[in-house]
Protein backbone atom coordinates (compact mmCIF):
# COMPACT_ATOMS: atom_id res chain seq x y z
CA UNK A 1 0.00 0.00 0.00
CA UNK A 2 1.74 2.95 -0.99
CA UNK A 3 2.23 5.72 1.35
CA UNK A 4 1.16 3.55 4.77
CA UNK A 5 3.49 2.68 6.99
CA UNK A 6 2.99 -0.39 9.11
CA UNK A 7 4.03 -0.29 12.67
CA UNK A 8 5.90 -3.89 12.44
CA UNK A 9 7.69 -3.63 9.18
CA UNK A 10 11.01 -1.15 7.90
CA UNK A 11 8.98 0.88 5.35
CA UNK A 12 10.01 4.66 5.74
CA UNK A 13 7.87 7.20 4.48
CA UNK A 14 6.66 10.43 5.04
CA UNK A 15 2.65 9.97 5.05
CA UNK A 16 2.20 10.12 8.42
CA UNK A 17 -0.48 6.93 8.31
CA UNK A 18 0.82 4.51 10.61
CA UNK A 19 -1.24 0.95 11.30
CA UNK A 20 0.03 -2.60 13.09
CA UNK A 21 -1.21 -5.75 10.85
CA UNK A 22 -0.73 -8.81 12.17
CA UNK A 23 -1.56 -10.60 16.29
CA UNK A 24 -1.79 -7.71 18.71
CA UNK A 25 -0.80 -10.14 21.24
CA UNK A 26 2.52 -9.94 19.58
CA UNK A 27 2.73 -6.19 19.72
CA UNK A 28 4.52 -5.02 22.93
CA UNK A 29 2.71 -2.13 25.45
CA UNK A 30 3.83 1.01 25.33
CA UNK A 31 3.66 3.24 28.88
CA UNK A 32 2.51 6.70 27.41
CA UNK A 33 2.29 7.78 31.30
CA UNK A 34 2.48 6.41 34.48
CA UNK A 35 -0.16 3.88 34.51
CA UNK A 36 -1.24 3.97 31.32
CA UNK A 37 -0.03 1.44 28.38
CA UNK A 38 -1.38 1.48 24.58
CA UNK A 39 -1.45 -0.99 21.94
CA UNK A 40 -1.12 1.07 18.56
CA UNK A 41 -3.02 0.05 16.08
CA UNK A 42 -4.05 2.94 13.89
CA UNK A 43 -2.35 6.69 13.93
CA UNK A 44 -3.01 8.74 11.47
CA UNK A 45 -0.91 12.41 11.73
CA UNK A 46 -2.76 14.28 9.35
CA UNK A 47 -6.55 13.42 10.87
CA UNK A 48 -5.24 13.74 14.26
CA UNK A 49 -6.67 10.22 14.94
CA UNK A 50 -5.50 6.89 16.91
CA UNK A 51 -7.16 4.09 17.28
CA UNK A 52 -5.08 1.37 19.89
CA UNK A 53 -6.31 -0.74 22.70
CA UNK A 54 -5.71 0.73 26.40
CA UNK A 55 -4.40 -0.85 29.52
CA UNK A 56 -4.61 0.77 32.81
CA UNK A 57 -4.28 -0.70 36.09
CA UNK A 58 -6.66 0.16 38.86
CA UNK A 59 -4.72 2.71 40.76
CA UNK A 60 -4.78 5.13 37.62
CA UNK A 61 -6.61 8.26 38.59
CA UNK A 62 -6.71 10.70 35.21
CA UNK A 63 -8.73 13.14 37.38
CA UNK A 64 -10.69 15.64 35.99
CA UNK A 65 -10.04 15.88 32.30
CA UNK A 66 -11.37 17.06 28.73
CA UNK A 67 -11.51 15.18 25.50
CA UNK A 68 -10.63 17.74 22.57
CA UNK A 69 -11.61 14.48 19.95
CA UNK A 70 -14.60 12.45 19.68
CA UNK A 71 -13.90 9.16 21.45
CA UNK A 72 -15.23 5.65 21.39
CA UNK A 73 -14.66 3.23 23.72
CA UNK A 74 -15.32 -0.68 24.09
CA UNK A 75 -14.42 -2.36 27.34
CA UNK A 76 -12.39 -5.80 27.18
CA UNK A 77 -11.62 -6.88 30.37
CA UNK A 78 -12.13 -4.87 33.74
CA UNK A 79 -14.49 -2.16 34.87
CA UNK A 80 -14.33 2.17 34.46
CA UNK A 81 -16.92 4.43 36.43
CA UNK A 82 -17.83 7.18 35.02
CA UNK A 83 -18.16 9.66 37.84
CA UNK A 84 -20.70 12.44 35.78
CA UNK A 85 -22.86 9.98 34.47
CA UNK A 86 -22.97 7.51 37.31
CA UNK A 87 -22.64 4.59 34.69
CA UNK A 88 -20.31 1.40 35.03
CA UNK A 89 -18.98 -0.24 31.82
CA UNK A 90 -17.98 -3.19 31.91
CA UNK A 91 -16.87 -6.12 28.88
CA UNK A 92 -18.82 -5.63 25.87
CA UNK A 93 -19.82 -2.36 26.83
CA UNK A 94 -19.33 0.68 24.40
CA UNK A 95 -19.57 4.39 24.94
CA UNK A 96 -19.18 7.54 23.18
CA UNK A 97 -17.87 10.80 24.56
CA UNK A 98 -18.41 14.08 21.87
CA UNK A 99 -15.97 16.42 21.57
CA UNK A 100 -14.99 18.67 24.71
CA UNK A 101 -16.44 16.15 26.84
CA UNK A 102 -15.19 16.81 30.14
CA UNK A 103 -15.60 14.30 33.37
CA UNK A 104 -14.03 12.34 36.27
CA UNK A 105 -13.14 8.31 35.59
CA UNK A 106 -12.30 5.64 38.19
CA UNK A 107 -11.15 2.35 37.01
CA UNK A 108 -12.61 -0.86 38.66
CA UNK A 109 -10.72 -3.58 40.79
CA UNK A 110 -8.90 -5.46 38.30
CA UNK A 111 -7.95 -1.91 36.18
CA UNK A 112 -9.17 -1.70 32.60
CA UNK A 113 -8.16 -3.17 29.56
CA UNK A 114 -9.98 -1.38 26.46
CA UNK A 115 -10.63 -0.73 22.55
CA UNK A 116 -10.07 3.21 22.00
CA UNK A 117 -10.59 4.96 18.62
CA UNK A 118 -9.81 8.95 19.10
CA UNK A 119 -10.78 11.32 16.44
CA UNK A 120 -9.55 15.28 16.96
CA UNK A 121 -8.89 18.00 15.37
CA UNK A 122 -5.01 18.51 16.25
CA UNK A 123 -2.68 16.50 17.93
CA UNK A 124 -3.53 17.69 21.28
CA UNK A 125 -6.70 14.86 22.29
CA UNK A 126 -6.86 15.06 26.34
CA UNK A 127 -5.92 17.73 28.67
CA UNK A 128 -5.60 16.96 32.21
CA UNK A 129 -6.50 19.33 34.83
CA UNK A 130 -5.22 20.06 38.02
CA UNK A 131 -6.95 21.08 41.34
CA UNK A 132 -7.25 24.50 40.17
CA UNK A 133 -8.56 23.10 36.58
CA UNK A 134 -5.16 24.32 35.07
CA UNK A 135 -3.71 21.84 32.62
CA UNK A 136 -1.43 19.63 34.30
CA UNK A 137 -0.75 17.73 31.07
CA UNK A 138 -2.20 16.21 27.68
CA UNK A 139 -1.96 13.55 25.80
CA UNK A 140 -1.72 13.83 21.83
CA UNK A 141 -1.14 11.88 18.75
CA UNK A 142 2.30 12.07 18.87
CA UNK A 143 1.98 9.85 22.17
CA UNK A 144 1.49 7.07 19.66
CA UNK A 145 3.55 7.48 16.39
Amino acid sequence: MKGLKTMNSDINNESGLYFFCGQVSTHNWKEIMPGLAVKSLVVDEEKHSVEFIMKVNKSWEPGWHRHLCETSLLVIEGSIFNRGTKNIYSPDDFFYQEYSNTHVEEMGDNGLMAYVSMRGKSDTLVEFFGKNREIRGTMGVSHFS
